[in-house]
């Protein structure tokens, strides 16, 4: 086709009258027209392309012969040809039998003939590319659906998951019709034993649940179906599977199935082990709590309301600064501080405020992991109101003895001076003597006492 649009034909015709004439006819049909004198030439120009049809004389003279030179141009692309020739003989019909025309046009028979054994050879030709391009593109999905089957069977062949196939027969239901390895591997069984028995002959304890129901559905109406566990249990298998049905063609559908009897258990210990933690949690007489780092508490036991007179319900999501005594929150937020520098706190005390407005003393060990805080407390409000009272005790008893002890020495002191007064008065030398020999061991007495008070341990003494 030329740049205006035009088709181009390529005549092909030795006997020079004869192309001119043809050439100007097919002009006059809104074609280009490229006129050559020989075979050779017509495969040269061919070559170059850009011809969308061939008027071809089957005798060229003494060079190429007409056919010859079809064969090669056809070689070089798909173009339709029609033949020309001055004979209606069989053998010169013969000569292109084996190459692909669209016509064959007596010369001179006229100017209808050939326009219409053009249009014929174009139409024809349009229709033949199409018919190839949907043979071709055929015979593409084809390939692919074989090459798509290919992976699929090599999938299911080397899938982790079970496969189970059946097909819906009018007068039994469901029919087995095979697994891959997995579901040999998983169920611990032969398949292909069940294969060609119903549903609920392979697997007897299928038929008291919803599954041969379900997959019947499935293979009639299509769709998908999942369920997240099928309990099974009979002398050859037992365990917990995880389900999803799907139609494969209408009439047959498939049962991908995995073995969650391990996952089961996991999480049936993990949600015992959760409750029993949980129940220690609530129960324990300790205050347990988790707090993020900015001080909301997120999660409290019970025994939080026994201590601060507060409903659990409302301390959830409150700062734990809100009820910190003002004195105190300065060494909480120390504390905090050494936790998050990923120091673990303990016998840290501080001071909380109940809901009557009293205080509390609150003993705390606590760490952080995940950006929460994991604290134990306990209430030592006793405990410190009971050490106070000791503490004034001993206060109390310091003074006491002080006081003795004051006295003690002043009623030694005096008793020394009288001896001492005494003695001077004395006239009789063994009456003196012995006053002295007294004040001498109450002084004695005395130095005993002043060590026995100033002394932490009488023992050593």
């Amino acid at each position: 086709m030329d740049e205006g649009g035009k088709r181009t034909v390529m005549l092909v015709e030795d006997e020079a009258i004869i192309r001119m004439a043809t050439a100007e006819s097919v002009r006059r049909f809104g074609y280009e027209v490229v006129p050559l004198s020989s075979g050779e030439l017509a495969v040269a120009r061919a070559a170059e392309g850009g011809i969308d049809l061939v008027l071809m004389d089957i005798d060229l003279g003494a060079g190429m012969a007409g056919p010859e030179a079809a064969r090669r141009i056809m070689e070089l692309g798909p173009v339709p040809v029609v033949f020309l020739s001055s004979h209606a003989e069989r053998e010169m019909v013969e000569r292109v039998r084996g190459i692909t025309r669209y016509g064959y046009v007596i010369k001179n028979s006229g100017d209808f003939v050939l326009r219409s054994s053009i249009e014929m050879a174009f139409e024809l030709f349009g229709a033949n590319t199409r018919l190839e391009a949907e043979l071709e593109e055929r015979r593409r999905a084809e390939a692919s659906l074989v090459e798509s089957e290919r992976r699929f069977r090599s999938i299911v062949q080397a899938s982790p998951l079970g496969m189970h196939l059946y097909r819906l027969d009018p007068g039994r239901g469901l029919v087995f019709e095979g697994a891959n390895p997995a579901a040999d591997l998983i169920l611990g069984t032969d398949n292909a034993a069940f294969k060609g028995k119903s549903i609920t002959e392979a697997f007897p304890p299928l038929a008291a649940t919803e599954v041969p129901a379900r997959y019947a559905e499935v293979a009639r109406d299509g769709g998908i179906w999942r369920t997240e566990q099928v309990e099974y249990r009979d002398e050859r298998i037992e365990g917990a599977y995880e389900v999803v049905a799907f139609q494969t063609v209408p009439g047959s559908m498939a049962a991908l199935f995995s073995d969650i009897t391990v996952r089961k258990r996991a999480e049936e210990d993990l949600r015992r082990t959760t409750l029993e933690l949980e129940e220690y949690f609530q129960t324990a007489l300790d205050l347990f709590c988790m707090a993020r780092v900015d001080g909301e508490f997120i999660k409290l036991n019970r025994q939080w309301e026994v201590a601060l007179g507060h409903p659990v319900e409302e301390l959830l999501h409150r700062n734990f600064l809100d009820f910190v005594h003002p004195d105190d929150r300065e060494p909480t937020l120390a504390a905090v501080g050494r936790l998050e520098g990923s120091e673990e706190v303990r016998d840290f005390v501080n001071r909380y405020r109940r809901r009557d407005g009293s205080y509390r003393w609150i003993e705390w060990r606590a760490a952080l992991h995940g950006g929460l805080i994991y604290a134990a407390a306990r209430d030592i409000t006793e405990r410190m109101e009971a050490e106070a009272r000791i503490r004034a005790l001993l206060d109390e008893k310091e003074l006491i003895l002080r006081e003795v002890h004051h006295r003690v020495k002043n009623n030694m002191a005096l008793m020394t001076s009288l001896l001492t007064l005494q003695a001077s008065l004395a006239e009789d030398a063994a009456v003196a003597g012995a006053l002295e020999d007294a004040r001498g061991r109450l002084q004695s007495m005395g130095v005993l006492y002043e060590r026995l008070y100033r002394s932490e341990d009488l023992g050593a003494m």
